[in-house]
Order: structure tokens, then C-alpha cells, then sequence
């Protein structure tokens, strides 16, 4: 999509989203979208998973519970993969971006360019990276949550961090 658009869980104005409640699923390699201006509410605002690609660009990604979750599908090739750019705001209660540390859900790629990945509630993260798979910032993003980013995986997650800035809020 380009320019102006909207997605939304139908009940999410009311806080009665269900734990599925997902403003935009990106799923298998054919999945390639581009996200350009674009505003996604949802309990989970955008779930990506076995080797979907999302590039988001000038976006708002507003979620309940997660603003996007990333799944891989257990291998390496061809990994899911996010791009978050210059303009675009995620924001959620528990976790701006999530993966998922149980095996079947490494092979993960996570590029965070610009934009602002904010976490708001009282436990949580702006980055929730367990999963076997790379996280890449650079530019001048702004990350920002009670915990900035946590990584919790082991020999299989790569970072690479060489710009912006990363706030933990939390006591």
C-alpha cells in the first residue's frame, strides 16, 4: 500500500480484541509487502512468520499486546524478514517487536533503519529478540521501553548495533 491507508481490527477501538486479533498477517514466501504511509492497529498490529517480508516506511503500527511479531520457520533460508524505516512509529503495551525462542521459530532478519520502536506498560521491551536469527540497527532509530531490547537466545542471535539511541524506562 502507498499513501493513507488503514487497517484495523474491527473491535479494536474498544479494547476487546481477542488474543488473535491481528490487523495484518504476512505469511509464506510469496508474502513480500511493502508498507508505505500506512496505519495497522491490532492486538497484534502485524504478525509475520514462515519467511514472510514486510518493509515499512512513514508508518504508524499500533498494538494492544505487540506492534509486530516475527516468526521465522526454523531455518535460516529464507528467513522472515523486517525492515523498519525512517517515519514509522510502533508502539505497544508488552513488546514494540517480538520473536520466539522455541526452535521452530529462528531464521529471522531485523532491520531497524529510523523510526520510533516504543513499548508502553509497566513490563516489557521495545525489542523482544529470543530467536535464532539477526538484528540489525543503524541510523537513528529511537528504542524505547522498560527494557530497550532484550536478547535471550544464545549462539543463534546476531546484533548489530552501530546507531541510534536505546532508552530502558523501567525501575
Amino acid at each position: 500500500s502507498k499513501g493513507g491507508g488503514a487497517v484495523r481490527n474491527t473491535v479494536y477501538q474498544t479494547h476487546q480484541i481477542s488474543k488473535n486479533g491481528i490487523g495484518l498477517l504476512v505469511s509464506g514466501t510469496a508474502a513480500n509487502v511493502t508498507l508505505d504511509n500506512v496505519t495497522i492497529e491490532g492486538n497484534y498490529a502485524i504478525q509475520m512468520q514462515n519467511s514472510g517480508t514486510a518493509v515499512i516506511s512513514n508508518g504508524a503500527i499500533n498494538g494492544l499486546a505487540v506492534g509486530i511479531s516475527v516468526l521465522g520457520n526454523g531455518a535460516a533460508n529464507p528467513a522472515t524478514s523486517l525492515t523498519i524505516n525512517q517515519g514509522t512509529a510502533v508502539t505497544a503495551g508488552i513488546y514494540g517487536i517480538s520473536g520466539n525462542g522455541q526452535e521452530k521459530y529462528g531464521g529471522t532478519v531485523i532491520s531497524i533503519t529510523g523510526g520510533t520502536i516504543r513499548q508502553t506498560i509497566e513490563d516489557g521491551g521495545a525489542i523482544y529478540h529470543p530467536q535464532d536469527g539477526t538484528l540489525n540497527i543503524s541510523g537513528a532509530p529511537v528504542i524505547e521501553g522498560a527494557n530497550g531490547i532484550q536478547l535471550c537466545s544464545g549462539e543463534g542471535v546476531i546484533a548489530n548495533i552501530t546507531g541510534g539511541t536505546i532508552r530502558a524506562t523501567g525501575s
